[in-house]
């Protein structure tokens, strides 16, 4: 998979993604994630991006069910 060289890159193309797309972060999680969340979050025009409180790098995992609350409501809109 890493041998091919995409170009453009998947990262200089997110703002062909037409679709609805969640984007979750976490308050605890590091300064670069949470960069680069902000960064797709800016370029997929129909994205939404959530800030879990009080969690790290897998909130899906520390607060299953309010991870999973907060993609159903997404789906549901």
């Amino acid at each position: 998979m890493w041998e091919t060289e995409l170009k453009p890159s998947a990262y200089e193309r997110l703002g062909e993604i037409q679709l609805p797309v969640l984007i979750t972060s976490a308050d605890k999680d590091s300064e670069i994630i949470l960069k680069i969340g902000e960064y797709i979050h800016e370029k997929i025009e129909h994205s939404k991006k959530v800030m879990m409180k009080d969690c790290g790098h897998f909130p899906n995992v520390e607060k299953p069910e309010e991870f999973n609350q907060m993609v159903l409501d997404f789906l549901m809109d």
